[in-house]
């Protein structure tokens, strides 16, 4: 939260991009698959915490798992 408050989000896009695990020696296949799941749990910590964070890490994950799946 201190981080989204201080307008620093990006630094927790940057952790969640190197957990991901993209480097250079990756196809660009799976690089820009890489980068798309990155992008898309960094969209949903960023409005779940502007959202005020009612949802468990667990619901939030069950949701992502459920949206990311068709549904």
């Amino acid at each position: 939260m201190a981080l989204y408050v201080a307008g620093m989000s990006d630094i927790l896009l940057d952790i969640i991009v190197k957990k991901i695990g993209i480097d250079p020696s990756m196809t660009n296949e799976e690089a820009y698959a890489k980068s798309s799941l990155a992008y898309m749990i960094f969209g949903w910590v960023n409005e779940w915490i502007k959202r005020g964070m009612e949802e468990t890490g667990t619901e939030l994950k069950d949701m992502l798992l459920r949206n990311s799946a068709g549904g």
